[in-house]
């Protein structure tokens, strides 16, 4: 008689070290970090946006607030490349350098009256869309009212206005 080996088709089961929930919980927790930090990414583009943006959108107003409390008018309607030399004296340099450093390429003009019959300074992004509206909505809760279709600054779907009052 020819004796078997006892081993043969024996399987050997490994148990893990650690319980289950722990390992549940690792997993998850990992995957919440990693969550975290791809739409931490997307916030502080977002932000970093919205910062170039508001800095254009407050260098060109107070560069043509100052001329119109010093001369009582406002300038005529023109576009942020071509500034006109009227207002070189009202720190027309610090508005250059905020639109140079400006990382959203569009269309920035000034207009004696907006949408709403006052003055406002107008950007036409180069391509709008969801990415514009979302950073121009940062933008506006840090100089307005935080909603889109009322206040001072207005987020539409192809521009963003803010609107220019007598102060």
């Amino acid at each position: 008689m020819s004796e078997e080996d006892p081993t043969k088709d024996v399987t050997i089961v490994r148990v893990p070290l650690t319980p289950l929930w722990r390992s549940a919980f690792s997993l998850g927790l990992l995957g919440l970090v990693a969550g975290l930090v791809l739409a931490g990414f997307f916030v502080v583009q977002d932000h970093a946006k919205a910062d170039a943006v508001s800095k254009v959108f407050q260098a060109a107003r107070t560069t043509i607030l100052q001329f119109h409390a010093e001369k009582e008018l406002w300038p005529t309607d023109f576009d942020f490349t071509r500034v006109p030399a009227e207002l070189t004296p009202f720190n027309a340099a610090a508005l250059s350098q905020s639109l140079a450093q400006c990382p959203l390429s569009g269309t920035w003009r000034f207009v004696q009256k907006g949408s709403a019959g006052k003055p406002a300074i107008i950007f036409t992004p180069e391509s709008p869309g969801r990415s514009f509206q979302r950073t121009l909505l940062v933008v506006d809760r840090w100089i307005d009212d935080g909603h889109a279709a009322r206040g001072q600054f207005l987020v539409g779907e192809e521009s963003a206005m803010l609107k220019l009052t007598d102060e």
